[in-house]
């Protein structure tokens, strides 16, 4: 990639996924990377999806070996902060973040992908996210205040 990916910086959309997967044993990274430089948006004037993709830096180094910072690693090791707090380590080798204006055409947009990735990698994980009565979490709370909701 010669520059940023533009979808980081998209503006308005409120519906996203995030796929993380896995190279398959027997598949070379070369081919998770064109595979996933092939996934592409959706051909109409409404609903745009901004694609971004990300990959485990040893992955990559393998495919670009100076196009990273020689102490980049994967987060391979689980981090130990403040009272033993432990965030655990959950590198992939892949992360392909969707992002658009509605759930559906997100949704529809990851299982498109899903099944060009499917003979490469396999998902490790998948995370959905929209906003929740106008940007609540699903308790109700709101930019620092609670709201009760009604049923």
């Amino acid at each position: 990639m010669n520059g940023p990916q533009s979808g980081i910086f998209a503006l308005g959309n409120p519906s996203h996924a995030y796929l993380e997967f896995d190279l398959q044993q027997d598949r070379d990274s070369s081919e998770l990377v064109t595979a996933l430089a092939d996934v592409r948006e959706p051909r109409t004037t409404i609903g745009g999806v901004n694609l971004v993709s990300g990959f485990r830096p040893e992955l990559w180094r393998a495919l670009a070996p100076n196009g990273l910072p020689d102490d980049l690693v994967g987060f391979d090791d689980d981090l130990v902060g403040a009272d033993d707090f432990v965030m655990p380590a959950a590198q992939h080798d892949a992360v392909l973040w969707l992002s658009g204006g509605s759930y559906d055409v997100i949704f529809d947009e990851a299982r498109q992908a899903i099944k060009a990735l499917a003979q490469i990698a396999t998902v490790a994980d998948e995370t959905s996210s929209w906003p929740y009565q106008r940007y609540r979490d699903l308790t109700g709370f709101e930019d620092g205040r609670q709201i009760t909701l009604t049923q």
